[in-house]
């Protein structure tokens, strides 16, 4: 990722965080029209103006999945995809995560995949089916090449 963060610039990736975040803020009204069924739990947290039901802390955990293209140093474009979800298959060549909306995208990994969990470099191998990840990476005409794999959420280990 961090390859990629140079060959993109760094001003150009924030950029791109940032527009991610923007949409996240014009997608949450078309979600939050309708009346949410039940109130927010207790202590959710401080509600976003004109939202009602949907807490701040929520915003950028309701994006699924998003494409960004983002403007490199020397002009040219790169098509970069955000996924969030569960891994439901993992290999040495690939890992498959599936959105809280049932859809699912297959990325190929390669040896510059960067890996981080808990903020701190890992592995491939140290992920697992059921892992909550968000991944980057970049389209090419969809077929995704992940650059950046982040572990949010540790799948409950099974007892034996």
């Amino acid at each position: 990722m961090f390859e990629q963060i140079r060959r993109i610039g760094r001003r150009r990736a924030v950029a791109g965080l940032l527009a991610l975040t923007f949409a996240a803020l014009v997608a949450v009204p078309a979600v939050s029209a309708v009346e949410p069924t039940t109130p927010p739990p207790a202590g959710a947290g401080p509600l976003v103006p004109g939202r009602p039901g949907l807490p701040r802390a929520d915003l950028l955990r309701a994006v699924v999945r998003a494409d960004l293209t983002v403007v490199r140093r020397d002009g040219s474009t790169v098509l970069v995809h955000y996924e969030r979800g569960e891994i439901t298959a993992l290999s040495e060549t690939s890992i498959t995560v599936k959105g809280r909306d049932g859809k699912s995208a297959t990325f190929a990994l390669t040896p510059d995949t960067r890996v981080r969990e808990r903020r701190r470099p890992a592995t491939i191998s140290d992920l697992e089916v059921g892992d909550r990840v968000m991944v980057l990476g970049t389209n090419d005409n969809g077929a995704y090449t992940a650059f950046l794999i982040r572990c949010v959420v540790k799948a409950p280990a099974t007892s034996s």
